[in-house]
């Protein structure tokens, strides 16, 4: 179980999405988790979602 999560609410950021995450994920502490709520969001926030969590499993 991760010693941290990091929650991220996810509506309309396309634009900056990929950018919050790869902050998150670089950190030097690596024992936390990420979990990110899309809220429907119109656009490509839930594919760029997917992609994350495909490739790190602490999305």
């Amino acid at each position: 179980m991760p010693r941290f999560s990091v929650i991220v609410p996810v509506f309309k950021v396309q634009g900056y999405l990929r950018e919050c995450l790869d902050s998150v994920l670089e950190q030097s502490y690596a024992d936390f988790e990420v979990i990110a709520v899309d809220d429907c969001s119109p656009d490509g926030c839930g594919a760029i979602l997917d992609e994350y969590a495909a490739r790190d499993p602490r999305v």
